[in-house]
């Protein structure tokens, strides 16, 4: 009777499968596709898959919520659903062509007010439960990666996954250039001796703590203050809770 359902993308699987059993018997891993069904004592639901600001698994804020109900119908105890993905608090409000529509009644309630909509897609999810017209999923809590690690605004973050040692890094930076330097820091040694083309060598060797501390010696000018790593059985302790 397990407590969780994991929902993976295709290429996720391995890492749905090792959170799976660092669950302790309490979890199981499906594709995101799987026909929802009944589970005894299922109270969560985890996505993990690709992310960006219009789509998680590969799926659209509205697809990922008629994923939800279809499972909450069958399962009157799911109250939680978490986002583990890249990019799922982050979102460029200047690209005009990627940004989902913004919901009707977030549009009302900011109206006239300066306030940005944050509308990247853990808060499209909440917003399609929150004022879905079913009642049932109007009240689930949605989790998800925090905006930063030290809660400040940041456009664009990244996940990574390290399978042999089953850690994980959590990257943001205000742009992807910032945050994509501030990860090749912590998955590749310094060249030495330092090389005008490039900055980088080999690729380090051990868990994901191991080579963030080992990044802020090869590398001690970069701001690490929104990196994060640790071992899979933590990486739902740094959720946050979507409002």
């Amino acid at each position: 009777m397990p407590s969780f359902q994991i929902l993976y993308e295709n290429d996720h699987q391995m890492r749905a499968q090792a959170l799976a059993t660092s669950l302790v018997n309490d979890a199981i891993a499906d594709d995101i596709d799987k026909t929802p069904e009944k589970v005894t004592g299922l109270k969560t639901l985890i996505f993990w898959g690709h992310g960006n600001q219009v789509a998680l698994c590969n799926k659209s804020g509205r697809g990922i919520v008629e994923i939800i109900n279809a499972w909450k119908k069958l399962n009157s105890d799911l109250k939680t659903v978490e986002i583990i993905t890249c990019n799922s608090r982050h979102f460029d409000e200047k690209v005009k062509s990627t940004k989902p529509t913004k919901h009707i009644k977030s549009v009302l309630t900011h109206l006239g007010s300066e306030k940005r909509i944050n509308n990247s897609i853990a808060k499209v999810v909440k917003r399609g439960l929150k004022y879905s017209l079913y009642p049932s999923i109007r009240k689930i809590r949605v989790l998800s990666m925090p905006e930063s690690a030290r809660g400040s605004y940041k456009q664009h973050s990244i996940l990574y996954w390290d399978p042999p040692s089953t850690s994980w890094c959590y990257v943001t930076g205000a742009t992807e250039p910032e945050m994509f330097t501030t990860g090749t820091n912590i998955k590749y040694t310094k060249k030495m001796p330092p090389d005008p083309l490039s900055q980088w060598d080999d690729a380090r060797t051990g868990d994901f703590p191991t080579r963030l501390a080992a990044a802020k010696i090869d590398f001690p000018s970069a701001d690490y203050s929104d990196c994060v790593a640790g071992p899979l059985n933590t990486l739902r302790d740094v959720l946050v809770e979507i409002n």
